[in-house]
């Protein structure tokens, strides 16, 4: 099976929308927000192993 790429996955008609590489710099663009939010302090990081352990507390 062909795998697909992430911009035939969001937009089933992409190539009429846009190329492949504005596709591609618009998701590392909204992938960098949350990034650029903890480097301004605007977002706060937590270790996985915390957030998989109190995730595991509520669900019992």
């Amino acid at each position: 099976m062909k795998q697909r790429s992430v911009a035939q996955m969001a937009i089933p008609d992409y190539q009429t929308v846009m190329s492949e590489t504005e596709i591609e710099r618009l998701w590392l663009d909204e992938a960098m927000h949350p990034d650029d939010d903890l480097d301004r302090g605007l977002a706060k990081a937590y270790p996985a192993q915390e957030v998989l352990d109190r995730a595991r507390s509520r669900l019992k």
